[in-house]
């Protein structure tokens, strides 16, 4: 694949059939997200802001390729990301991360955080030996400052900020092209908050990774994204 220089999100909009909890009968649509467009260029760091319930979240997970749009394509490069029967481009999974808004999203409770920051590289690097993915798993723990004696730990012995470091390193792992952060100050107290937004500053000088940073926080996005700021609205 050539080399991906920008993820575009053309027109993108979802809509739900909304149906009756008693009697199972359709009773109309629901439009969650009206046709929005964005680009997000690489070793680009942006923000998209908007109210609750706008669709920002929708619009993160289809950007990510977790969700297919009712109406409008996402582009990988030149690429379309959605094809036909629901297949998704191949490349999405590698090249695009996404940070989910709840700190214990991306964890199994049974699972050690080690475990959990590694995975990825045994989905998306199947050429590593184990001793290889764990220099890698200690590396991007040193770059997110995620103490090493956390690793051995469970995800609930961990506080709301340090799962967020733990998921960045998790997302990073693999050296995506474009990061995707859904409201990634949410759930955290102010102290670790300033520190998840001076990483995502860091993640951006230091990796080159294109990063959408999505918040109703103005303020926050703002000390990041030095007016780089887009707006969800409805149309």
């Amino acid at each position: 694949m050539n080399e991906i220089l920008k993820l575009h999100a053309e027109k993108v909009g979802k809509k739900y059939l909304v149906t009756n909890n008693l009697t199972s009968k359709e009773q109309g649509v629901k439009e969650v997200l009206v046709g929005f467009t964005l680009t997000l260029g690489r070793k680009e760091i942006k923000g998209l802001k908007g109210k609750s319930g706008i669709g920002k979240t929708t619009f993160a997970k289809i950007l990510a390729g977790l969700l297919r749009p009712s109406h409008g394509q996402v582009y990988l490069g030149a690429e379309p990301m959605y094809r036909e029967q629901g297949y998704v481009h191949p490349h999405v999974r590698k090249h695009i991360r996404m940070i989910f808004q709840r700190t214990n999203a991306p964890f199994n409770p049974r699972v050690p955080v080690y475990d959990a920051i590694e995975e990825p590289l045994i989905i998306y690097r199947n050429d590593l030996t184990k001793a290889e993915r764990k220099e890698l798993v200690f590396r991007v723990a040193k770059e997110v400052h995620l103490d090493h004696t956390l690793l051995t730990q469970y995800p609930l012995q961990l506080s709301g900020g340090q799962r967020r470091v733990a998921a960045i390193a998790r997302a990073i792992i693999v050296r995506p092209t474009f990061l995707i952060a859904d409201e990634p100050t949410a759930g955290i107290d102010s102290q670790w908050r300033k520190r998840i937004l001076d990483l995502f500053t860091e993640l951006y000088q230091n990796e080159g990774i294109g990063i959408l940073l999505i918040s109703h926080d103005y303020k926050a996005l703002g000390y990041v994204c030095q007016g780089n700021i887009e707006e969800i609205t409805r149309c």
